[in-house]
């Protein structure tokens, strides 16, 4: 079964806590918290993105940060094949765009969320997952 959540905060209220009921996992999911649209900008303000994190660990999910900004495709199928999980942070959607396609990550991700992966999305992390922007 294929799982994509898109929000614009997961760490909202509930939204953290319906992902978790919806997906119904038992044990932590590995999970790669991906960086890179935050690599540009002014983090001065980033009560956002720790709820975010915050709530991803509430909710079963034993991540780790990474970036594919100067990653190649065959970086990112080693570095990624054993997690369970994508989520995708919010941030500035061009640079997380430039550099998913420079990195090969969207066909990674199409791949991954086809063979039954989950893969979740806030803010920036849900528009790259559309046909367009």
């Amino acid at each position: 079964m294929r799982h994509l959540f898109l929000t614009s905060a997961i760490g909202t209220p509930k939204v953290g806590e319906s992902i978790r009921a919806k997906i119904g996992h038992q044990k932590p999911l590995k999970t790669a918290f991906i960086t890179t649209p935050i690599e540009v900008e002014d983090m001065t303000n980033d009560r956002w993105y720790r709820d975010d994190r915050t709530a991803l660990t509430n909710n079963g999910f034993d991540f780790f940060d990474y970036t594919v900004t100067g990653k190649s495709p065959k970086d990112i199928a080693q570095d990624l094949s054993s997690i369970d999980a994508i989520y995708v942070s919010g941030g500035n959607t061009n640079h997380l765009l430039k550099e998913s396609q420079q990195s090969g990550f969207i066909p990674f991700i199409q791949n991954f969320v086809s063979s039954g992966k989950l893969y979740l999305g806030t803010s920036a992390g849900s528009i790259i997952a559309g046909p367009s922007l």
